[in-house]
């Protein structure tokens, strides 16, 4: 049986909170696996990273 929990992080760039999804699952009598669901991580990266992409810096403008 897992046991499902949620951690919360927050952004370094702009301090939005980010929720983490973390599954454990015990599997030897002192050992368990986890694992984290950083989709939502991942997918609110890629929007810093397409702004940076598609922004000229300050002395280039």
């Amino acid at each position: 049986m897992a046991n499902l929990a949620t951690g919360l992080t927050q952004c370094p760039e702009c301090h939005e909170p980010l929720l983490v999804p973390v599954r454990a699952r015990q599997v030897g009598p002192a050992e368990y696996a986890l694992h984290f669901d950083l989709s939502q991580v991942r997918e609110h990266v890629d929007t810093h990273v397409a702004g940076l992409a598609t922004e000229l810096p300050p002395a280039a403008q």
